[in-house]
């Protein structure tokens, strides 16, 4: 069982026969008396012209957990003894021992049980060599050796070899730092730690472990930098760098960028098409494709017949993935002739694989393509989803007669499935599920998913038809078994929470009611959309139905019970919401009620919710309530009016966020007929008229008001000295 590398092996044979004399003669030196001679015998080879004995696999683990050992130790002592302390014969010692570290990284062993613990020895020795090195020509001391790259990338390796999601950040800071420190060195006048090739390769391999959005990017800075040093980047640098910004976010900038460096690479390594190691292969080309196809770039479509000019210049035929993101990019614009242009390609090259004048046919992926394209354009333009079906049925035909070897699959079912969604052919797209259920019966993989039936489900809540609702609930209930065995409850939520939002929508706040309980009772996720539907359901303007209104409060309870249990944080418009269906019940106490949700809000607010901020809807709501008052006892009014007044203060020293409006000025002239007849209430609608006079919002609404709620000469004077 071999323990350690060749390199190694040399090295310490030819310590060996040079410690004799030179190495280990200074009684002094302790670290080679106490740690070199021991590795030394314990790693040197048998003498070349002995038979090599088979090592015991028990021995040989036996000597190498021993001779780690000694190295983790001697590290430690290093790290003990100060700098400037160390004979030259221990110096020597450190690039031996950093190569068998090297060694055992790349092997895939570890030193201590530990990746980390072998990559942070490896850069303290290396930290070491440099120190030391500074400090002798700082005092003008001889030293029998210079720091050069090869040291630094063995610490860059072996961190990257070490390096783990949970830990990348960390690994990252550390390997970034040690490239820092070789370019810092090099740019002092040490041309020996100039980076190489190898240090970029090694640099772009821990950007790419980062799994960043930003990737591309820092590919790309770091390719520039590498040539700003004047390094020739390699055929694999130029690949990895082009991979690297084909899927970065930055789409139109990315793959810009990524057609410059491509057309660089084949100028230095023109493609041949035969994969040589120093060559553009036409993986490379594709990338380039790609990006362009899924940028945002108009002309992206003739970006890539640029691309597949230059490919045709070198020599280098298109494969089938080139021409799939070729039609992928007419496929992805949302515009009827780009779409149809996809379609037209599609079928050429159908065309020219039946004459045998393609090598290729095209695949499932390829059919997709289109389809899916058709299947986006479908919300826009609802002969599109007939498309889609066209391109699967020629795909069936095709297969069926033997001419082609693609089989339309569930995804491209679903996908014409989805256009007929979008398009609202919600029939059509009942009669896809049908075919594909009576396919999954006859053995095919044609399963229909929960989220088919989810997305068929949706489409029969969106449509007009009068049996929608019932087949939705008739889906909801087979997507019930299919979510359990799939393990996709989750997405039963977001099925009951369709019904809801149906229901509200066609004014049946009961069932919508029922959804939202069900929800609840089942631990699906809820929010402030799925309650204020429902109270919006009951409160609707020609809803006057008292019992649908008092509903309401039970919406509340239930609400309240949610957020204490944590399930969601209720915000500003489900609150108005509820104020708006206080007022309009329009019982005994409704401005102290309206007031009290209203403080609620602020203290949740206070609390950290910055979504329940009351905003001038609120505060209008609130002297809606008010208003609402007038019926009651005096004294009920009388409290009522002081709710109303000390609301109107509020938004009138609140900031930019609450200023008053025209219904603010409606709702205050109704809060009128809380005071009786005479100077004050007069006093009231005078001051309310002025200072919404003075803000230019009076209306026709707003005149309306002062004519119903101003006495006769009153409201005569004011809308004769009205601008208005």
């Amino acid at each position: 069982m071999r323990l350690f590398s060749p390199t190694i092996l040399l090295v310490l044979e030819y310590s060996n026969a040079f410690a004799v004399n030179h190495v280990f003669i200074n009684p002094h030196n302790a670290l080679s008396k106490k740690y070199v001679k021991p590795l030394q015998n314990s790693l040197a080879p048998p003498p070349l012209d002995e038979t090599p004995i088979e090592e015991d696999d028990e021995v040989g683990a036996s000597d190498y957990e021993e001779t780690n050992a000694l190295i983790i130790d001697f590290v430690r002592k290093i790290s003990e003894t100060p700098v400037g302390e160390m004979d030259q014969e221990d110096l020597d010692f450190l690039k031996p021992i950093l190569k068998e570290l090297n060694y055992i990284s790349e092997s895939g062993r570890e030193i201590g049980g530990d990746a980390v613990h072998l990559a942070e020895m490896t850069e303290t020795l290396v930290q070491r060599l440099v120190v030391e090195w500074q400090e002798a020509v700082i005092n003008d001391i001889p030293i029998g050796f210079q720091p050069e790259i090869s040291i630094f990338n063995s610490a860059i390796l072996t961190w990257n070899r070490a390096d783990s999601r949970n830990i990348h950040e960390m690994v990252s800071e550390k390997v970034f730092r040690i490239y820092e420190e070789a370019i810092e060195l090099f740019e002092s006048g040490l041309d020996l730690c100039r980076p190489t090739v190898k240090t970029t390769l090694a640099m772009l391999e821990m950007i790419a472990g980062g799994k960043s959005k930003d990737s591309g990017d820092e590919a790309m800075a770091l390719f520039d930098r590498m040539v700003d040093l004047g390094i020739s980047p390699s055929a694999k640098i130029y690949e990895i760098v082009i991979e690297m910004l084909s899927k970065s976010r930055h789409k139109k900038e990315s793959a810009s960028q990524a057609d410059e460096l491509l057309r660089k690479a084949v100028a230095s390594f023109p493609a041949t098409g035969f994969g040589a190691d120093e060559s553009i292969d036409i993986k490379t080309f594709n990338s380039v494709l790609a990006a362009w196809s899924k940028s945002d770039e108009r002309t992206s479509s003739s970006r890539i017949e640029s691309i597949l000019a230059l490919m045709h210049g070198y020599g280098l035929k298109p494969n089938l993935q080139s021409f799939t993101i070729y039609i992928d990019s007419f496929a992805q614009k949302l515009n009827w002739d780009s779409v149809q242009e996809s379609d037209r390609i599609l079928t050429r090259m159908i065309d020219m694989y039946l004459a045998k004048q393609l090598d290729f046919e095209p695949d499932v992926i390829t059919y997709t393509s289109v389809i899916r394209g058709w299947m986006r354009l479908s919300k826009k333009n609802s002969e599109a989803a007939e498309m889609a079906e066209n391109v699967m049925e020629r795909m069936i035909v095709l297969q069926d007669e033997g001419h082609i070897s693609a089989r339309a699959d569930s995804v491209v079912y679903c996908s014409v499935l989805n256009a007929y969604c979008y398009a609202g052919l919600v029939e059509d797209a009942d009669r896809i599920l049908s075919t594909m259920e009576y396919l999954s019966k006859q053995g095919e993989d044609m399963k229909p998913s929960a989220r088919t039936y989810k997305t068929l489900m949706e489409g029969w809540v969106k449509s007009d038809l009068g049996s929608a609702m019932t087949r939705a609930e008739e889906l909801l209930e087979r997507m019930k078994n299919i979510c359990k065995d799939d393990n996709e409850e989750d997405l039963l939520g977001d099925a009951y929470k369709s019904l809801l939002f149906g229901y509200a929508k066609r004014s049946n706040p009961f069932k919508a009611e029922e959804n939202l309980r069900l929800m609840v009772e089942h631990g699906y996720k809820v929010d402030s959309f799925c309650f204020d539907k429902v109270v919006e359901s009951y409160t609707r303007k020609e809803t006057d139905d008292q019992v649908q209104i008092k509903r309401v409060y039970g919406i509340f309870e239930l609400m309240e019970s949610c957020q204490k249990s944590g399930l969601f944080k209720a915000n500003e418009r489900l609150y108005t919401s509820l104020i708006r269906a206080i007022a309009k019940d329009g019982k005994s106490g409704a401005a102290k009620n309206a007031q009290t949700i209203v403080k609620r809000m602020i203290h949740l607010y206070d609390n950290g919710n910055k979504s329940v901020q009351p905003n001038i809807f609120t505060y209008n709501a609130l002297l809606k309530a008010c208003a609402k008052s007038a019926s009651f006892d005096d004294a009920e009014k009388a409290s009522a009016f002081s709710i109303a007044i000390a609301t109107f203060n509020k938004i009138r020293s609140s900031d930019e966020n609450v200023r008053p409006d025209q219904v603010t000025y409606s709702n205050l002239m109704k809060c009128s007929q809380l005071l009786p007849e005479g100077e004050n209430r007069d006093n009231l609608i005078k001051a309310t008229f002025a200072h919404c006079e003075k803000n230019k919002l009076i209306n026709q609404q707003f005149l309306e008001d002062v004519d119903e709620f101003a006495s006769e000469r009153l409201s005569r004077m004011l809308l004769q000295n009205t601008s208005a």
